[in-house]
């Protein structure tokens, strides 16, 4: 049969009326029927900022950088002219396994399938990771010609690259050419402990001794700055990305004291960071940060030299009870992260490190993500793919703004150090946390696995041992920073209940009024509300009277009842339900599921004892329900 004949006109977008922004708001302030347009439209976000629903060019015309190229000043496009075609990101897994022969065997298994550098965590006593003299058996058989190696070795960095240069010796490998990434960053484990095992100022003394001797190898950065004890800790990206800049500040200061002449010492910088589940947010931290990076340096009289970043996917974000959603999560952070521009990058397994040691399936897959984004999806092929773009343009600005804010106010208390003995970093990361922590109980944030679709069928797995071994300091100084995680308060509550076995106190009966297709979002609300504490949610049939309703109920076995139905078939059938339930024996808890107006006072006084809505406080709620089943924690 022969092809029709196409004769169909070409249109150009010259034919059509040019977009009004003012006519785009009228038209979404009629369709939202008098619902404010502030409320239902923009989004305020954990750091303050204000996401509009529409970007347009207008945001981003005063931007200064939008006329740059990647690799130039400000970087905010990246820190190389030619991105990840001039140098690929690098692979660099963090191996956290007990013993060294462990260690070097799965090193070398990583690094024969995609891995392209060393990453090791060690301790100066062996409890807090492997210990700096087990570096030889752990890096025993791997080329070092061409690897590069980071090491986080805390207060004894200097012992770990000593270790590190005898190696290099044996191999032939020249220090022109050596490349590595070491030394201690006293201000985050001051934060994260509390104290440290000798004085800050003997620490500061042996960078500067340690960059010195790196003075022949331009390819090892000697000068960490970390992250993610502010990440860790629950602070927003803009307070995080603010205390780690004034942490480099610190930095700077301390090697100019020391006779590091500060164009040197800016070059041995290394940041570490932390990007989460928030795509555009950690995608835009990383650039704001080499924006406010190469601004401090122009303030100081510098040449402003790029910043170099290695991003590890947020460990505060990881769920343990339900932990394949932490793949979900683990990619978007892995995503945010080569878009934006990272040197380096390590994507946690999806099941550690916290919550035991990572198995070779852990390990590979989280690998994989990184094989995939580069080779699959070819996400290095395109340089600063965001540049241009108006929401994180725009994003980009307002973050850097925010987090200068904090700069700002470190600095006018004195600096890092005495911001930290004074409390005040203390209470801001507090205060974020605990906003994260209300945004999270009352839904307006959700987590897959965590507060939002929970899987039933979840087994409660043994209780896992941490992944590092506090050693604590010799004094405390300051009052340490603890890591979070976001789902630990739901987790506790989820294995209290499951603990308490199948029975009635950890059942919750949906008493289901009149028609369930006009109802299913609120009954699948009520559902996955419950369900999120660990409760097994049971389900009858559908009732049209309250008699019938109350019979349903007592074939839950249940202790916790919640009504469920229209907000019409409660103004008629509410009351008499809820005091035939309280008659019910023993007497259950009796909820409501919708907002009760000015019935409130009525329905209470008939029997129910709680309303159950969007913006309840979850763990509130379900707190005292599993304090209900009675057993112990």
């Amino acid at each position: 049969m022969p092809a029709a004949d196409n004769n169909s006109r070409t249109f150009s977008l010259g034919e059509f009326p040019v977009p009004d922004p003012e006519a785009w708001r009228t038209e979404v302030e009629r369709l939202l029927k008098g619902a404010p347009f502030e409320k239902a439209m923009l989004t305020r976000t954990l750091e303050g900022i204000t996401l509009e629903p529409m970007p347009t060019a207008r945001d981003t015309v005063d931007l200064p950088w939008l006329g740059s190229l990647p690799g130039q000043q400000p970087f905010v496009r990246g820190s190389r002219s030619g991105g990840y075609h001039e140098a690929p990101w690098l692979i660099a897994q963090e191996i956290r396994l007990p013993l060294p022969t462990e260690v070097n065997a799965a090193l070398r298994h990583d690094l024969g399938r995609g891995q392209t550098a060393v990453n090791l965590v060690l301790d100066a006593t062996g409890r807090a990771g492997i210990a700096v003299e087990d570096l030889q058996p752990c890096l025993a058989g791997v080329d070092l010609q061409g690897i590069p190696v980071m090491l986080d070795a805390g207060p004894a960095s200097r012992a770990a690259a000593a270790e590190l240069a005898e190696l290099w010796k044996q191999a032939g490998v020249d220090l022109s050419s050596a490349t590595a990434y070491l030394g201690c960053d006293p201000v985050a484990g001051l934060a994260q402990e509390g104290g440290l095992p000798q004085p800050a100022e003997r620490l500061y003394d042996q960078l500067a001794e340690l960059t010195r001797w790196a003075a022949a190898a331009p390819q090892v950065r000697t000068l960490p700055v970390r992250e993610t004890v502010w990440h860790d800790g629950g602070a927003d990206h803009a307070l995080s990305l603010g205390l780690t800049l004034a942490g480099a500040a610190h930095a700077l200061r301390e090697m100019e004291q020391r006779g590091i002449d500060l164009q040197e010492a800016v070059g041995r910088i290394h940041f570490h960071v932390c990007v989460d589940a928030d795509f555009f947010m950690s995608l835009t931290k990383l650039r704001a940060l080499r924006l406010l990076w190469s601004r401090m340096q122009s303030a100081a009289g510098l040449d402003p030299q790029a910043a170099w970043i290695h991003a590890r996917t947020s460990r505060r974000m990881a769920s343990f009870l339900e932990p394949y959603p932490n793949l979900l999560r683990g990619t978007t952070a892995a995503m945010s992260a080569v878009l934006g521009g990272v040197e380096s990058l390590h994507v946690d397994p999806f099941a550690a490190p916290a919550a035991g040691q990572p198995d070779e399936f852990g390990r590979h897959l989280a690998r994989n993500v990184q094989l995939i984004l580069a080779h699959e999806c070819h996400l290095g092929q395109v340089t600063d793919p965001a540049g241009g773009a108006w929401h994180p343009e725009k994003l980009t600005a307002d973050l850097a703004a925010r987090a200068w804010e904090h700069v700002r106010a470190v600095e006018q208390a004195g600096g890092v150090i005495p911001a930290l003995r004074s409390g005040l970093i203390q209470e801001k990361v507090s205060a974020a946390a605990a906003e994260r922590r209300r945004r999270l109980s009352t839904g307006r944030d959700a987590m897959v696995g965590v507060n939002r679709y929970c899987d039933p069928g979840t087994i409660l797995a043994k209780p896992s041992p941490a992944d590092l071994v506090d050693t604590p300091p010799e004094s405390q100084m300051v009052d340490p920073i603890r890591a979070r995680r976001d789902a630990e308060p739901f987790e506790a509550i989820r294995r209290r209940v499951l603990s308490g076995g199948e029975r009635p106190a950890t059942r919750v009966g949906c008493i289901c009024l009149g028609d369930p297709a006009r109802y299913m979002p609120r009954l699948d609300f009520v559902r996955g509300f419950f369900q999120a504490g660990g409760f097994t949610v049971v389900l009858g049939d559908f009732a049209e009277a309250p008699d019938d309703a109350a019979r349903l109920a007592e074939q839950a076995n249940a202790s916790t009842l919640v009504i469920t139905g229209l907000d019409e078939t409660y103004a008629e059938q509410a009351a008499a339900l809820a005091g035939l339930l309280k008659k019910m024996g023993p007497q259950p808890r009796v909820l409501l599921a919708g907002q009760p107006g000015p019935r409130e006072e009525e329905w209470r006084t008939a029997g129910v004892d709680e309303f159950l809505h969007a913006g309840s406080d979850m763990l509130d709620v379900l707190a005292r329900t599993a304090a209900g089943t009675e057993v112990s924690s």
